[in-house]
């Protein structure tokens, strides 16, 4: 299912610095330094041991890394003041989203989660080919089997993260890391997110500028991932495949959603300075508390919240919060249609661009058809 050797990882690092070598422009060398710097990272997590890579290595000088650097930071800044050019938008839409759900959220299970059940690989392998198969995609599942680009993490990487997908924006060559791959749910469902990437990728045939805009700037670049989980679970679900545990599954997926959705509008009711400064991630827990407090009814429960995040970062939360909403929209949209389908093409046209509300409002993403859509999703947790 997964391979765990390095030589072909290597042989892409090779290709990546001979691209870099001849890279057109700044955008095409800050693209393939940011590849082949997570490409390394991803080795090292693949073969458990730390690879040391001196800037140089990558940049050729620390000059070209500090180009790199201010160039990320004029992403950032762009992204930031379009937040806060939107922040009513957001603040009043993700309000709504979040009070839209509630109900769904107020009759937390009371049974134990079920234990996880370890199947063979040759299970594993016929459950996640038939769910890709039921969408028309095991074209892309097998093409990835075959070539060997699944691979297992025996550590965790910097972010913690579950998995990735590291994608050459020049070559188009993509490769995906599971973190302790098991052949279970959990694994299984980790990797329909990955391949949710993937194929937004697959899709991307746009500028190497616009890659690096939907890279730094996007909060549409967890659509397609989230999409995927949410296939991959309805798919489980309806074929009665470890019935109970994909029950489960659905429910946490639904949980850490609305903690995303609950995080960015917590960041969305700071003042702008806070957000175009950055200052707010150095502030303390109780300060953002006391900073918020005010918007809510139940301080208690958004005082526990606040103290169990880890963190609070614009781009990972907003990120990950439309991630959850759009995909919910763009799901029912292939349940009727397939993958082709207006809606998706219209996706496409704007993924790459900043944050535009008009993308929202015109398809009638609204927070009650998002909550009549959660409600119907929330039942199937039902045992």
């Amino acid at each position: 299912m997964f391979r765990t050797d390095t030589k072909k990882l290597y042989e892409e690092v090779t290709r990546g610095y001979n691209q870099l070598k001849s890279a057109k422009n700044s955008e095409e060398r800050m693209a393939l330094a940011n590849y082949i710097g997570n490409l390394y990272i991803a080795i090292s997590s693949v073969q458990d041991s730390d690879v040391f890579i001196k800037e140089k290595t990558i940049f050729g000088s620390h000059k070209n890394y500090q180009k790199f650097v201010k160039k990320l930071d004029i992403y950032e800044v762009k992204m930031l003041e379009n937040l806060v050019s939107q922040q009513d938008f957001h603040r009043e839409y993700l309000r709504d989203i979040i009070m839209g759900v509630e109900d769904n959220f107020s009759r937390l299970k009371e049974e134990e989660m079920s234990k996880t059940t370890i199947i063979s690989k040759e299970e594993c392998y016929a459950i996640f080919h038939d769910f890709m198969k039921s969408i028309n995609q095991d074209n892309m599942f097998d093409k990835f089997y075959k070539e060997g680009r699944i691979y297992s993490s025996k550590v965790d990487e910097k972010n913690g993260s579950l998995g990735n997908t590291e994608y050459n924006p020049i070559s188009g060559e993509t490769n995906i890391f599971i973190r302790n791959f098991k052949y279970d749910v959990h694994s299984m469902f980790t990797l329909a997110h990955e391949f949710g990437h993937v194929y937004d990728l697959s899709r991307f045939n746009e500028s190497v500028e616009n890659f690096n805009k939907y890279f730094y700037q996007s909060f549409y670049g967890e659509v397609f991932s989230r999409l995927f989980e949410r296939l991959f679970v309805q798919y489980l679900i309806k074929n009665n495949i470890l019935l109970n545990e994909s029950k489960d599954m659905l429910f946490e997926m639904e949980l850490i959603n609305h903690g995303y959705a609950l995080g960015s509008y917590i960041l969305s009711l700071l003042d702008s300075q806070y957000l175009l400064s950055g200052s707010y991630q150095y502030f303390s827990k109780d300060k953002i508390f006391d900073l918020v407090q005010d918007k809510f009814i139940d301080t208690n429960y958004i005082k526990e919240f606040i103290k169990g995040s880890t963190y609070f970062d614009v781009m990972e939360d907003f990120r990950y919060a439309y991630g959850d909403i759009v995909s919910m929209f763009l799901k029912v949209q292939i349940d009727n249609y397939g993958f082709d389908n207006d809606l998706i093409d219209e996706f496409f046209e704007i993924r790459s661009g900043l944050f535009d509300s008009d993308f929202i409002d015109r398809n009638n993403f609204n927070a009650n058809r998002y909550k009549v859509l959660h409600r119907k999703e929330s039942k199937m947790t039902k045992k």
